[in-house]
């Protein structure tokens, strides 16, 4: 396996992860505290978080600190570049899938 399908695998396995999505979600429009992700619903938010920036995608905010110790509710957390594009990227899926249930006239569940 080369680096860019390891890379791929994982990122695939990250957002698959229950309450990465939700996190993005809750970071997507502006930065959060650990205690705000957690409340959005969901748990062991600080282990998400510290996935999220272990791939680049989320770092506590300001300014991007190290993840070496365990974060506090208070520690306010943004998302990075590459993950503003990667909610950029899932909101276009998104967008299409809406579109696409409703050409079907299927029923559809709204990303954010």
């Amino acid at each position: 396996m080369n680096a860019e399908s390891h890379l791929r695998d994982y990122m695939l396995d990250l957002i698959a992860r229950p309450g990465a999505i939700e996190a993005l979600v809750a970071l997507h429009k502006h930065p959060a505290t650990v205690a705000e992700v957690q409340s959005a619903g969901i748990p062991d938010a600080a282990s998400i978080l510290r996935a999220l920036a272990v791939a680049g995608l989320a770092c506590r905010h300001p300014p991007c600190g190290t993840w070496d110790t365990d974060a506090s509710d208070a520690d306010a957390v943004s998302l990075t570049t590459v993950g503003h594009g990667l909610m950029e990227t899932l909101s276009k899926i998104n967008a299409w899938g809406l579109r696409q249930a409703q050409s079907r006239n299927l029923k559809s569940i709204r990303l954010g």
